[in-house]
């Protein structure tokens, strides 16, 4: 959310001009998706609830997506990103 509070400020103020060329085609999107990218190791202890933290994330930014995802390097399938 505060990332998106910051987009205006940007646009308007940003002293670099890929900054404000961004932050205003972020502002001109008629739709946002919320993507987490958690990666957990192998023998993490104790292990994250995946759905947990998306139920959190529907909660606290069902005005932004109400569907937001969850992913990791072995379920990028989709994504227009990549991470190595």
């Amino acid at each position: 959310m505060d990332t998106l509070a910051a987009m205006l400020p940007a646009k308007l103020l940003a002293d670099e001009v890929d900054e404000q060329e961004a932050a205003a085609a972020i502002l001109k999107c008629k739709s946002l998706q919320v993507v987490a990218h958690i990666e957990q190791p192998a023998r993490h202890m104790p292990v994250v609830d995946v759905a947990d933290i998306k139920q959190k994330l529907k909660q606290l930014l069902r005005a932004v997506d109400p569907h937001p995802k969850i992913v990791s390097m072995r379920d990028m399938k989709g994504m227009g990103w990549t991470v190595r």
